[in-house]
């Protein structure tokens, strides 16, 4: 990839991706359960491949016009992920090692449980309405996306490109504006994918989205894709923002998502190639229809919390860590874990296994399998002269701990159309770290109880991340599933007392059973895989 500077223009537009699965099961070796890691880097998918510059191109309040851009075009020494260049094999890999055959491990990893329900009374508050698609900026367009913070005194919310911020108990603080709007971004650039976080340790908002143009210059043939970062100079969404964004030359990192430690910020996201567009104003270069059968790499960028809250320089310093899915045992639709709140200076990354790696002599990722669940951990810092570093990588289901990752089915609507296509893909939606738990939402197949079909299933999984360099363990790893319903696009999140919360869409094929958003939850002293209230949070919108 090359990172540069590069001049901004932006607009709208909403879509959905989907990642199909890939590869055939290979032959892999028996693997022993909580391995220990070896002191300093150990092999991981990802490969450091340079410090791009992140360019803070604005520092102003919500809403203003930040209509000055950078315009310097640099190319970043160090960085290598490249379409259509040659993928260097991950440290370790060597093509002409022995093989080694007929090994492979003696159990499978247990498959999720499905949670049951409980009679417990229910210890929530009602809440408040959500934005929906009458908010959007073309009203027949169905909100996607959502994604909520909450600071000590204000929420923001976000759905397709649609913002608000409210107090607490959801009274309209200010005027509702758009993502672009926070963003400052204009036509005839394009974005999409919105997420927001609050940082309770450091007290600031966080925002990123994905922009693009489709017009070609000397770096790209086809156009350009931008994470945008946006970060809160103060605990108030209504004060000064700092803004950086990092470019990518023929290449569209989609979703981006945020996640943190005591010392770390990091925005993960899957790139695809680029295959059209170079010199139009449209869009068509992003397609996500387009971009699915083109992954590339998964993309991890990590900067410094001291940086990104210092808003002093005119650069924010990252790492950058690649996985290329050209490369045996590559990951892909990776998220790195936020901390609610941050107490450690690990950063978790768990990834999906897209490609399959020989049974090999030596070969650290020696028979990964497509959907392989990997947990990455991150330390260190970003400097001038030094990188982040992995210091530990398992794979969970090679060691038989945690079952591997499937693609469900588009989920169902009364239509037209009757099913969501391209809606959901197998892939991490959510991933949160918290006192020694890591947590993760996807979504997943399986067969509620009573139900004699397969349907879309929420599935939530948690591993115990022991002190030092020990490999997590299994704490639970359950499905929510509903009678003659497809339940798909999680969201998890932890309150302050430790509750795990659920939230997610729900539909069938009959009316009037459209797209719902719906909510769970389960409390720290509840038994494993019993999430309680199944409730309707928001009104039903057609698709």
């Amino acid at each position: 990839m090359t990172v540069r500077l590069t001049a901004r223009r932006a607009g709208l537009l909403t879509a959905l991706l989907v990642l199909g699965s890939t590869g055939a099961p290979l032959a892999r070796p028996v693997a022993a359960n909580s391995r220990l890691q070896s002191a300093g880097p150990v092999p991981s998918p990802y490969q450091s491949v340079g410090h791009p510059t992140g360019q803070r191109y604005a520092s102003g309040p919500l809403g203003a016009d930040r209509s000055a851009r950078a315009t310097a075009r640099e190319a970043i020494p160090g960085s290598s992920l490249r379409p259509g260049g040659v993928a260097t094999g991950p440290a370790g890999m060597s093509a002409s090692a022995p093989l080694v055959g007929g090994t492979v491990r003696p159990l499978s990893a247990p498959a999720p449980v499905p949670a049951s329900l409980t009679g417990a009374a229910v210890n929530h508050t009602a809440g408040f309405t959500g934005l929906a698609a009458a908010d959007q900026a073309s009203p027949t367009s169905e909100p996607a996306n959502s994604t909520i913070a909450a600071g000590p005194d204000q929420v923001i919310q976000m759905a397709g490109l649609a913002m608000r911020i409210t107090d607490r108990a959801g009274n309209l603080v200010g005027l509702q504006t758009t993502v672009a709007g926070l963003f400052g971004i204009a036509p005839p650039l394009y974005d999409r994918a919105p997420r927001v976080i609050y940082d309770s340790l450091h007290g600031r908002f966080v925002a990123t989205e994905l922009t693009w143009d489709c017009v070609g210059d000397a770096q790209a043939q086809f156009g350009h894709g931008y994470i945008d970062l946006a970060v809160s100079e103060t605990t108030d969404p209504h004060g000064l923002w700092d803004f950086y964004f990092w470019t990518y030359d023929d290449l569209v990192p989609e979703e981006p998502s945020i996640g943190t430690s005591t010392d770390k910020l990091a925005i993960t996201s899957s790139v695809y190639q680029m295959s059209t567009g170079g010199g139009s104003s449209g869009m068509d270069c992003a397609d996500p229809n387009v971009l699915a059968s083109h992954p590339f790499a998964s993309d991890i960028l990590i900067t410094n919390w001291a940086d990104a809250v210092a808003h002093k320089t005119a650069t924010l310093r990252s790492t950058e860590q690649a996985s290329l899915v050209a490369n045996p045992g590559a990951t892909f639709g990776v998220r790195a874990a936020l901390q609610a709140p941050a107490t450690s200076t690990n950063l978790y990354v768990v990834g999906r296994v897209v490609t399959g790696a020989p049974v090999m002599a030596g070969d650290p990722f020696s028979g990964y399998l497509p959907n392989d669940v990997v947990v990455t951990m991150f330390s260190g810092l970003t400097t001038a002269t030094a990188s982040v570093t992995a210091s530990g990588n398992w794979n969970l289901t090679q060691d038989s701990i945690i079952a591997g990752f499937a693609d469900p089915a588009p989920p169902s609507q009364p239509g037209p159309p009757n099913t969501i296509v391209k809606a959901v893909d197998g892939d991490v939606h959510d991933a949160l770290w918290q006192s020694g738990r890591l947590s993760w939402a996807s979504t997943y197949p399986c067969t509620p109880s009573g139900d004699s079909s397969v349907r879309d299933c929420v599935r939530v999984t948690q591993v115990a991340t022991p002190a030092g360099l020990a490999e997590p363990t299994a704490s639970q790893d359950f499905t929510v599933g509903r009678n003659g319903f497809d339940s798909y696009m999680p969201g998890i999140g932890f309150s302050a007392d430790g509750t795990l919360e659920l939230v997610y869409s729900q539909s069938s094929s009959s009316s009037p059973n459209y797209p719902s958003s719906w909510q769970r939850y389960q409390r720290a002293t509840d038994p494993a895989r019993v999430p309680l209230d199944e409730r309707l949070r928001h009104l039903r919108g057609a698709r």
